[in-house]
């Protein structure tokens, strides 16, 4: 995917807003997210896709529950992720950012890679899916949730204050 993106761009020039493409037949619209999104994807296929620093991925519906359950009167943060996604891995980069200057748990589903988890997820929290989406739940109870570029180090220390 970095490959591909990088390939679509030859040249951006900040002064006319015009963008010169290779091998892309983009809409100016979604050039703009590609200009936008390349370093983040640049740093992301670089990197751990398994979670922050403490953040667990869960990988089954048993591991969910078991999650939930262990964390009764605390407040846990549950983020959806799209591990194909560029916007995904910029919410990635926040929730990452947000780990590490707080002492709320973090959690990960990959949406793609345990889809059944994800589903299981929104059915029995009432949470519509969307990915990336990050959850703060307390005594299995949703109390906030936020998707795509509303997902920010300082919106999820913000729900939990």
């Amino acid at each position: 995917m970095q490959i591909a993106l990088i390939s679509y761009i030859t040249e951006y020039s900040k002064l006319n807003q015009s963008f010169v493409t290779q091998t892309s037949k983009l809409t100016h619209t979604e050039m703009s997210k590609c200009c936008i999104w390349c370093v983040t994807v640049t740093h992301w296929y670089h990197g751990d896709h398994s979670g922050g620093m403490n953040m667990v991925t869960i990988q089954s519906e048993a591991q969910l529950d078991e999650v939930l359950g262990s964390h009764a009167g605390e407040d846990l943060v549950i983020f959806k992720h799209s591990t194909q996604c560029p916007i995904s891995a910029a919410a990635y980069d926040e929730v990452v950012k947000f780990e590490k200057g707080s002492n709320a748990p973090v959690y990960m589903i990959r949406v793609i890679e345990e889809r059944p988890v994800s589903n299981y997820f929104a059915s029995t929290y009432g949470v519509k899916h969307e990915s990336p989406q990050a959850i703060v739940l307390r005594d299995g109870k949703v109390r906030w949730h936020a998707s795509h570029w509303n997902i920010t180090e300082q919106a999820l220390q913000g729900a939990l204050a």
